[in-house]
């Protein structure tokens, strides 16, 4: 059975964690999260229409007019739109993956934002998997970049290797800290 819309709403608060694969930018990853948010509460059963009271010309027995309740049309979702959207939610994440990485992303939703500022601030140990191709180089240093230069095994030099891994490194460093 499907829950009422409000109540869930209300319960989007915390943090968890969510794959990120490569190819997809963070700002990707929290636009679908918003959007299928929105599209699940707006099915879910929501509140019921506003009553309207309506006092009628005709009279009663008593010589009164005769008052009654409707249901609001000017309320119905048809008239005032859907009625949870993506700007109603507050979606923020630890750090940034760049859209060539993959890897787990900590988020949080509502209030475990202000628990999210706390982890980042805390500095956990972050790990990192270089994955790479030896022997090619391209002008933007990306897997997806033009190949500007190919070389043999035999003529990679240890100099040359240890020059381009201190590149890397380097330029990882200088987007986390």
């Amino acid at each position: 059975m499907a829950e009422y819309a409000p109540n869930v709403f209300r319960a989007l608060n915390g943090i968890f964690c969510i794959y990120k694969p490569a190819g997809r930018t963070v700002f990707d990853i929290v636009h679908a999260l918003k959007t299928n948010l929105a599209r699940e509460l707006n099915q879910m059963p929501g509140r019921p229409l506003r009553e309207k009271v309506v006092i009628s010309n005709t009279l009663c027995s008593d010589n009164l007019p005769t008052i009654t309740t409707v249901p609001d049309l000017a309320d119905h979702p048809l008239v005032v739109g859907l009625r949870y959207m993506k700007d109603d939610f507050r979606i923020g994440s630890v750090g940034h993956l760049g859209k060539h990485a993959s890897g787990v992303l900590v988020m949080g939703i509502g209030n475990g934002l202000s628990k999210l500022r706390d982890l980042a601030t805390a500095g956990f140990l972050r790990v990192y998997h270089v994955k790479g191709q030896l022997g090619m180089a391209t002008h933007n240093f990306s897997p997806v970049g033009r190949i500007i230069e190919r070389t043999t095994f035999r003529k990679f030099q240890s100099f040359y290797s240890v020059f381009l891994i201190s590149l890397l490194l380097f330029s990882i460093l200088k987007h986390v800290f």
